[in-house]
């Protein structure tokens, strides 16, 4: 049993990884089409609450309500967190109804 939550963490780790690394690339890609100046680019970091957001995406969409109960983070900077992914290209979101709004990981064009 202990193996298989070694083999579960590890594959979750590689996964968040390679998660990271493709937004990463996603947003150098998308700062060079549009003619913006890489200096600028590298000051842009994941922290830990950006990164707990995206985990908390990888396994299916979520509403902002569910993701505060997810990683904890408050309200205010969990939006600020969640625009700051929607305007790097790593979160897109999309409205259910009138007031729903659920946050996913975007997928690549």
């Amino acid at each position: 049993m202990e193996t298989a939550n070694k083999s579960t963490t590890l594959f979750y780790t590689i996964a968040l990884a390679s998660l990271v690394a493709g937004a990463i690339a996603a947003v150098s890609a998308y700062r060079v089409r549009k003619g913006v100046d890489l200096e600028v680019e590298a000051s842009i970091e994941l922290d830990e609450g950006d990164r707990e957001i995206i985990e908390a995406l990888c396994s299916e969409p979520k509403t902002s309500g569910e993701l505060i109960s997810a990683t904890r983070i408050q309200k205010t900077p969990l939006f600020r967190k969640l625009n700051k992914l929607v305007e790097l290209g790593v979160v897109s979101y999309k409205r259910v109804g009138n007031v729903r709004v659920d946050y996913l990981i975007r997928e690549a064009d």
